[in-house]
Order: structure tokens, then sequence, then C-alpha cells
């Protein structure tokens, strides 16, 4: 579990700190970890409502939803 915390903590982080589009590719590699895993966390926030996936990309819709997942 503590990689997929890992992501969730990183997708908060770059949402506070910087812009709200995410390359999963980039996230991928900032935390040394395979795309699939990554790619699993963001089907699971968007299938909450809390991302909207465009391609590679994707937006983070609610801050609150991740934050409590």
């Amino acid at each position: 579990m503590f990689k997929e915390e890992a992501v969730l903590r990183e997708i908060l982080c770059q949402v506070l700190y910087n812009n709200d589009m995410i390359e999963q590719r980039q996230l991928s590699d900032k935390l040394q970890i395979s795309i699939g895993l990554v790619n699993r966390m963001v089907r699971r926030l968007e299938n909450m409502g809390a991302t909207y996936k465009t391609g590679r990309n994707y937006s983070i819709t609610s801050f609150k939803k991740v934050l409590l997942y």
C-alpha cells in the first residue's frame, strides 16, 4: 500500500504547488514505479469522480475527494 499512498501524495502535492494537468509518465518516472500502478490509481480516482483523464494526462476535478481517499 505504500506505493499507492506515494502516488496519491504526489498527485496532491503537484495539484497544490504546480499546475492542474499531470502526466502519468512523469509521475511514474519521478516515483520510480510502474506506469500500471499510476494508471490503476488514476482509474480509481476517476471512478470516484475526482479526476478527469484525457489521454496521457489527467486533471484533478475534486481535490477534497482525492484527499479523503
